[in-house]
């Protein structure tokens, strides 16, 4: 007893038969049908993505993007206010302190006028 007599319809279709147990039996047109549309809309997806930047990520990019802005800019502003030294901020950041000017001018950059104080007005 093959698997087409299990499954009901060996005469209603040419298929490609398996001889595993675990596997099904499945007309040679309709996995061709379902490869084509899965490849189709695969081809569809990846167009509406958006280009990929070259290269690799600069330490700046990597420090935003594991400690997030909010706590840089926590970090900034103690260190701003003396309140941590340089060689505490890049630890909290994990980041070289030749690379914290490049962090600032990213957040200012990045957030122009963001955390302006509101003086309300």
């Amino acid at each position: 007893m093959g698997m087409h007599a299990r499954i009901g319809c060996k005469d209603q279709f040419e298929s490609v038969a398996s001889n595993e147990p675990s596997r099904c039996a499945v007309h040679q047109d309709t996995a061709t049908r379902v490869a084509c549309t899965f490849r189709a809309a695969w081809s569809d997806f990846v167009a509406s993505l958006k280009p990929r930047r070259g290269g690799i990520a600069s330490p700046v990019d990597k420090t935003l993007g594991r400690a997030g802005r909010p706590f840089v800019q926590l970090v900034l502003e103690a260190l701003d206010a003396n309140r941590i030294t340089a060689v505490e901020a890049s630890r909290y950041l994990d980041l070289r302190f030749d690379h914290i000017e490049k962090l600032r001018g990213e957040l200012g950059s990045g957030a122009a006028g963001a955390s302006a104080v509101d003086d309300g007005d």
